[in-house]
């Protein structure tokens, strides 16, 4: 319902900048795209593409590269996901670092700073060490404490 309610409001506001052809009805702000959706699966991709051409003026669906693409949308997805799972094969350890390599939460190796290839994501993982000083009761300082912090979620690419 939020969601739905989201949706009337934002036509509602977007109706105003909206152009119209002349002599062409304004669309009601209550009249959901949402909803069209799920009484009409099948006209999904009908209604995205009237929602492009009439945004952009032109029949955009007709040109060549609406079509390439939505005849090979499916493969273009398939190979972003391969390609991003395999980003998953390479480890950077900064130059204060070392890294720990898991295959399958085992100890596999111990890799220093830079660039380093490896199994993809559930095969191994890399945890990066991060030692913390704790301080005592009056101020003291107590020792390191060892905590481990994953390699990916550091990463500053």
């Amino acid at each position: 319902m939020v969601v739905l309610g989201f949706e009337v409001f934002l036509n509602f506001v977007l109706d105003v900048y909206r152009p119209r052809k002349a002599g062409e009805l304004p669309r009601p702000a209550l009249d959901s795209r949402i909803l069209g959706f799920a009484a009409a699966p099948d006209r999904v991709a009908a209604s995205i593409s009237e929602a492009i051409n009439y945004q952009f003026g032109y029949n955009v669906t007709s040109s060549w590269l609406y079509q390439l693409l939505a005849r090979w949308v499916l493969a273009l997805v398939v190979f972003g996901g391969l390609v991003l799972w395999l980003m998953s094969s390479f480890a950077v350890i900064q130059p204060h670092q070392s890294g720990i390599v898991l295959r399958f939460g085992n100890y596999q190796r111990t890799i220093g700073p830079g660039l380093h290839v490896k199994a993809p994501w559930p095969i191994d993982t890399v945890e990066v060490p991060v030692y913390v000083r704790i301080e005592g009761e009056k101020g003291k300082e107590v020792g390191p404490r060892r905590t481990r912090r994953r390699a990916s979620a550091r990463c500053t690419c």
